[in-house]
C-alpha cells in the first residue's frame, strides 16, 4: 500500500527535526484564530430549545452509570461530555464552561493538525496557513461550536486528522487506536479504519501477505468492539438515531426515504458545494488537471475516504451541513495541492474573504428556530427561498472569481506588452 507521490514532498517525516519554536508559533497563531472566532460568536439561549445538547449536558453532569436519561446515538459519544463534566468539577466552574474549555482545546488542536496535514503536501508555510484559514472560516468547524457548546465534534476533528496522518505514514496501530478513541466522540471516526481495511485489501489481493491479513483482522476486531460494546452495555431511554435497526426497526424505512427525497438530495448537493467553496473559487480546468496529477498516489485514499463520509452524511440525520465538515481532509489536500502551482495571492485573498462572508463568520447566530435553520441553509429536506438565495450567493462569488482571473490575465498581458516598449525607449 503506497500513499505517496514523488511530486508531493513528504517533509512531515522530518517534523521531529523542526525547531519547537516554529510549531509553538503555529499553536499560538491557531489559538489567536480560535479566540477571534469566539469573540465574534454569541452563545445559544438554551432555554428556547430541547435539542440533543440536553443529553450531552445531562451526561456531563450525571455521568452514565444509573442515568435514566440516556438517548441513542448521543450516549455513544460520551467522551466529550464526560471530559467536560470532569473539567468543570476539577476547576469548580459550570458545565458550560467545561464544554467551552474543550472547544478551545479542540479548536486549536484541529487547526494545528490541519497545518500539519497541509505541510504533508507543501513545504511553503503560507500554503498551510491558507488551509488553516479556509477550515477556520467554515461555519460549523469552529464558530458553531462556540454557539452550541456541547457538541462532541471539536475533539473528533483533530483525532480524524491524526488517524489519517498515521495512515499516510503506515503507522497502522496508531491509526486504529486513535480511530477507536474517536469513535467515542463521533461515528465518522469509523472512516479511517474503513480506508485502512480497503487499502490493506488491495495489498493482500496483490501479495497474499499474511502480515497484511493479520492487520486486516486486528483492525476489524478492535474497531468492531468499540462500535458494538458501548451499544450493548449502555442502557438507553430512547433513540433519536436516523437509522436504528436495533432500537427502532421502523427507522429502517429511512434507508430508502433519505436518498429518494428530492429535497434532501438537493440539500445534500447544496451542502457539498457550500463546503467546498474554497476549492471551487480557485478551480480552473488547468489547475484541476495538475492537482489530479499530483494526487496520483492518493486517489484510492480519496475515493475510500469520501464515499463513507457521504454515506454517513446521507444517513446521519438532519444536520447535513455539519456532517459534510468531515470532508475537511480531502478539502485541505485539494486546496494545498492547487496552491503549489502558483495561484496569485490576490485570488487567495478573494477566496478567503468570500468564504468568510458566505459563512457569516462575523454575524451573530440567531436565536429563533426558523432563522437558525436558514442561517446556513441545507437542513434536512428544508428547501425554501433562503436556500435559493444561498445558491445565488455561491454563483455570485464564482462569477467574481472568474472576473478576477480575467482582470489578472489582462493586467499580465498589458505589462508584457509595455515591457518591450520601455526597453526600446531606454535604448
Amino acid at each position: 500500500m503506497e500513499l505517496h507521490d514523488e511530486r508531493i514532498p513528504m517533509n512531515i517525516r522530518s517534523l521531529h527535526r523542526r525547531p519547537a519554536v516554529r510549531y509553538g508559533l503555529v499553536v499560538a497563531g491557531c489559538a489567536l484564530i480560535v479566540i477571534g472566532l469566539d469573540l465574534f460568536t454569541n452563545l445559544m439561549d438554551r432555554s428556547r430549545y430541547l435539542w440533543d445538547f440536553v443529553v450531552y449536558f445531562d451526561m456531563a453532569e450525571n455521568g452514565l452509570v444509573g442515568n435514566p436519561n440516556l438517548w441513542a446515538p448521543f450516549v455513544y459519544r460520551f467522551l466529550t461530555p464526560l471530559l467536560a463534566g470532569n473539567l468543570a468539577a476539577l476547576l469548580s466552574v459550570s458545565t458550560e464552561t467545561g464544554f467551552v474549555i474543550l472547544n478551545y482545546v479542540g479548536g486549536i488542536w484541529q487547526l494545528v493538525m490541519v497545518y500539519v496535514l497541509a505541510e504533508h503536501f507543501s513545504r511553503r508555510a503560507w500554503h498551510a496557513w491558507t488551509a488553516v484559514a479556509a477550515i477556520a472560516l467554515s461555519l460549523y468547524q469552529i464558530k458553531y461550536m462556540f454557539w452550541d457548546v456541547a457538541r462532541p465534534d471539536p475533539l473528533a476533528y483533530p483525532l480524524m486528522a491524526i488517524a489519517v496522518l498515521a495512515l499516510f505514514h503506515k503507522r497502522y496501530g496508531m491509526c486504529v487506536a486513535v480511530s477507536c478513541i474517536g469513535l467515542l466522540t463521533r461515528e465518522f471516526l469509523i472512516v479511517p479504519p474503513i480506508v485502512l481495511e480497503l487499502l490493506l485489501l488491495q495489498d493482500y489481493w496483490r501479495t497474499r501477505s499474511r502480515a497484511t491479513l493479520r492487520w486486516m483482522v486486528f483492525t476489524f476486531v478492535l474497531v468492531s468492539l468499540f462500535v458494538i460494546v458501548p451499544r450493548a452495555l449502555i442502557p438507553i431511554y430512547d433513540t433519536g438515531q436516523y437509522v436504528d435497526p436495533v432500537n427502532d426497526p421502523g427507522s429502517l424505512k429511512n434507508l430508502l426515504r433519505a436518498p429518494l427525497s428530492e429535497r434532501r438530495d438537493f440539500n445534500f448537493a447544496f451542502n457539498l458545494i457550500s463546503y467546498f467553496l474554497p476549492v471551487l473559487l480557485l478551480l480552473t480546468p488547468d489547475r484541476a488537471r495538475r492537482a489530479w496529477a499530483d494526487l496520483a498516489g492518493y486517489r484510492w485514499f480519496l475515493l475510500f475516504f469520501i464515499v463513507p463520509v457521504l454515506v454517513l452524511t446521507m444517513y446521519g440525520g438532519t444536520d447535513l451541513s455539519r456532517f459534510v465538515t468531515y470532508l475537511f481532509i480531502p478539502l485541505v489536500m485539494m486546496l494545498v495541492v492547487m496552491l503549489r502551482h502558483g495561484i496569485p495571492a490576490v485570488e487567495v485573498l478573494y477566496m478567503l474573504v468570500a468564504v468568510a462572508i458566505y459563512n457569516k463568520i462575523f454575524l451573530p447566530i440567531p436565536d429563533l428556530l426558523d432563522p437558525i435553520l436558514d442561517f446556513y441553509g441545507g437542513y434536512d429536506n428544508r428547501v425554501n427561498v433562503v436556500t435559493l438565495m444561498r445558491l445565488y450567493e455561491v454563483a455570485a462569488f464564482m462569477v467574481g472569481a472568474v472576473l478576477l482571473r480575467g482582470l489578472l490575465v489582462l493586467a499580465a498581458r498589458r505589462n508584457s506588452n509595455m515591457a518591450p516598449e520601455q526597453a526600446e525607449q531606454g535604448a
